[in-house]
């Protein structure tokens, strides 16, 4: 049988093999700005401290050396999909998910590329998750061993991963079950 596979939606992993030496001062860094700078994303429907428009991390030098890798890798990402452009705005904000927070299902409309950091995260703190772009309407079926039917894919988030994806794929976070908190950075981009 020849299957074409059309309208691929194609998400990128990337590690950061010097997350371990900058974690400890952004994870100190992140805990203090939350003591100073209001919560952000009055829109959603969680409590998850967020910076979505009250911090642009991309303006902290702090931040500095984690944009630029993240900046790099989604370039790639951008050029391997054929976005010959460079690009034009950027936005970015960091999240605390406490004991229970968790993020729902949602896009990032009106951007073109999207990226989520992981800067600590202990075990069971929320996978991210995907849902298939899809329209509902087909017969629904399912095999674990068959990529072409699944309709949702999970990613264990681990300090120093980073995720990029196009903004108008749905995706969501599972509940933080652990004792712990768990930070990550979110990443808008424009071309």
């Amino acid at each position: 049988m020849n299957l074409i596979h059309l309208f691929p939606v194609t998400i990128s992993i990337e590690q950061n093999e010097k997350h371990s030496a900058i974690q400890k001062q952004i994870v100190e860094n992140c805990l203090s700005l939350k003591n100073k700078i209001r919560a952000g994303g009055n829109n959603w429907d969680v409590s998850t401290y967020n910076t979505i428009s009250t911090y642009n991390i991309l303006k902290d030098n702090n931040f500095d050396q984690v944009n630029k890798w993240v900046i790099d890798r989604v370039k790639e990402y951008a050029k391997a999909l054929g976005f010959d452009n460079e690009i034009k705005d950027m936005d970015a904000w960091f999240n605390i998910y406490q004991k229970y927070d968790y993020q729902e299902t949602h896009d990032h409309e009106g951007n073109d590329i999207s990226a989520v950091y992981y800067v600590k995260c202990p075990k069971n703190s929320g996978k991210l998750f995907f849902l298939s772009h899809e329209a509902k309407g087909v017969k629904d079926t399912f095999r674990e061993d068959n990529p072409l039917t699944w309709k949702k894919y999970y990613f264990d988030p681990e300090p120093g991963r980073l995720v990029i994806f196009k903004s108008n794929l749905m995706h969501g976070v599972l509940q933080n079950k652990s004792d712990d908190f768990k930070i990550s950075f979110a990443y808008n981009f424009k071309y």
